[in-house]
C-alpha cells in the first residue's frame, strides 16, 4: 500500500481571480445628428420601422429607403479603452464607429432606423426609450425587423425547417401581422428590437418584430423577408417595385462586404 508523506499547499493560480475586481468599461452609444443642437429636436412622427442585422437593413436599403428620405443622423459607439492598451503602456482608444442610421419620412411621418451592426445590450433600452417617447405621438406604432443565425433557434422539428425561417412577436394590442408564425417558447430575443417591443408593451402601443432564422446570408436570404411587405406599415412606405428591390440586394450585399474587409464573395 503505497503512502504520502507531505504537506498539501495551495499552488497560486497564474487565471483571473473571480473576486478580482476588473474595470472593464461598456460599450457605450451616442446620437451623431449633424442638423440638431439636441435630440429633442427630431422631426415629430407617428410609426417607427427599424431593422437590426444584416440581412433586414439590407432588405430596407433595397426595398424601401431611397434618396427621398431624409437622413437625420447616425447612432455610434463611443470610443472605447481596452485593457490591452493599458496593459502595454499605450494610450490607444479603439476609434468609434457607425451602428444605425436615422431616416426621416415626412410624408407618412415615419422613423426608419437601420442597424446593421447590433446596439449593444446596454444601450439597447435607453435607445428604445427614446424612439418611443420622441416621437411625440400617443398612437405610435412600430415594425422591428431583426435576424439571428438558426443556432440561435429552439424547436424539436428541426428535420422540417427549411431555412431561413420568419417568426413574429407582437403586443397584445396588434393585430393580425401577416401570415407569418408566432415564435415559439422556449425562444427569446434580445437587443433593440426586444427593447422597443417591450416598450411599447409597457407604454399599450402597437407593435410587432419580425425575427428570420437563417444559416448562410445571401440574396436569396434577404428576399425571403419579402413577406413583410405586406404589413400595412412596409406597405405605404415601399415605392420600389419587388424586381427592382431584389436587384439593389445584390449590390448591397456586395458593398457590405467590401467594408467589412471581405473580398471572397
Amino acid at each position: 500500500m503505497a503512502a504520502y508523506f507531505g504537506e498539501v499547499r495551495e499552488i497560486p493560480s497564474r487565471a483571473v481571480d473571480d473576486d478580482e475586481e476588473v474595470d472593464v468599461e461598456l460599450p457605450t452609444v451616442y446620437f451623431d445628428l449633424p442638423e440638431f443642437s439636441d435630440i429633442t429636436q427630431l422631426p415629430s412622427y407617428d410609426t417607427v420601422i427599424c431593422a437590426t442585422g444584416l440581412a433586414p437593413t439590407v432588405f430596407l436599403e433595397s426595398y424601401l429607403i431611397s434618396k427621398e428620405h431624409r437622413i437625420l443622423g447616425y447612432i455610434k459607439l463611443n470610443p472605447v479603452s481596452t485593457p490591452e492598451a493599458e496593459f502595454l503602456g499605450l494610450d490607444y482608444r479603439r476609434q468609434s464607429h457607425v451602428v444605425g442610421k436615422l431616416c426621416f419620412d415626412e410624408a407618412n411621418r415615419t422613423l426608419v432606423c437601420v442597424s446593421e451592426k447590433e446596439v449593444p445590450n446596454e444601450s439597447a433600452a435607453e435607445i428604445a426609450q427614446y424612439f418611443v417617447e420622441l416621437s411625440g405621438s400617443k398612437t405610435l406604432e412600430c415594425l422591428v425587423i431583426t435576424s439571428l443565425p438558426i443556432s440561435h433557434y429552439k424547436t424539436a422539428k428541426t428535420s422540417e425547417l427549411r431555412l431561413p425561417i420568419l417568426r413574429q412577436l407582437k403586443t397584445v394590442l396588434e393585430g393580425q401581422v401577416g401570415d407569418i408564425a408566432t415564435l415559439e417558447t422556449p425562444n427569446t430575443l434580445s437587443g433593440l428590437g426586444a427593447a422597443l417591443l417591450t416598450e411599447c408593451e409597457v407604454r399599450g402601443l402597437k407593435a410587432c418584430l419580425i425575427v428570420q432564422y437563417y444559416d448562410t446570408i445571401d440574396s436569396d436570404t434577404v428576399s425571403k423577408l419579402e413577406p413583410c411587405l405586406g404589413i400595412e406599415r412596409l406597405k405605404k412606405l415601399a415605392k420600389r417595385p419587388v424586381e427592382q428591390g431584389r436587384h439593389n440586394i445584390q449590390q448591397l450585399l456586395r458593398q457590405s462586404k467590401i467594408d467589412r474587409g471581405n473580398m471572397y464573395f
